[in-house]
Formats: C-alpha cells, structure tokens, sequence
C-alpha cells in the first residue's frame, strides 16, 4: 500500500514538471511552407486563434509574450495560412506595450507588476 502512494505521489509530482509545446521565433523559423499542420502542430501546440478565410483557407494565429518580472514587454504573434491541411504562408507580427507619459498619465501595465517598499 505504502508504494502505490509513493507511485502516485511521483506520478503528480512530475506532472508540475510538463511543459507544452510553445510556438517560439526558432519554432517558426524551422516551420517549412508546404508541409501539413498535422505534422506541425504537435511540436508547436494549439494555436491562439483560428480565423476562416475562405472554403478551405485559415490562419492560424500564435502568441509568444516576452516578459520581465513586472510584465510583459513584447508580444509576438506568429501567423500560419492553411490551406486544405497544408501551410502556404507564414508571418510575423510583433506589438510593444504602451508608452505613456509619467507626469501626466497613469501606468497602463500597473496591474502587471508591484513594487514592493513604494
């Protein structure tokens, strides 16, 4: 009885250690036009958004967010065009927080980060 809770302990604990698959810059880089989403889709995990573009046409959206400690500093956001199962285009697009003005204008990523002692 004793080693079937240490087995299921192990079993649980090592899930905390799984980590998906991601869509990354060198992820995207290694993706070929021309091959199949299924053969793709596994090493790069679901994607953020599927749009319809057409009969058979979608884009397959991704999203990589670069942070530092108090919040994010850059989203990537990798796109793949889908036809019939196969990709046929790939792009990039890639958004910056805000800047804004700080005499004159609250934080827009306050809620993303806490200094603590101010």
């Amino acid at each position: 009885m004793k080693r079937l809770w240490v087995i299921c302990f192990l079993l649980v604990f090592s899930g905390c250690f799984s980590r998906s698959s991601m869509m990354t810059r060198n992820t995207f880089e290694d993706i070929q036009v021309g091959s199949t989403i299924a053969e793709v889709q596994p090493q790069i995990g679901d994607p953020y958004r599927i749009t319809r573009k057409g009969p058979e046409l979608f884009e397959y959206e991704y999203i990589e967010k670069i942070n530092l400690n108090y919040g994010y500093i850059v989203e990537n956001h990798y796109f793949l065009l889908v036809n019939n199962g196969a990709i046929i285009g790939k792009w990039v697009s890639q958004e910056k927080t805000k800047d804004y003005n700080l005499m004159y204008q609250a934080d827009p990523n306050y809620p993303a980060y806490y200094y603590p002692g101010y």
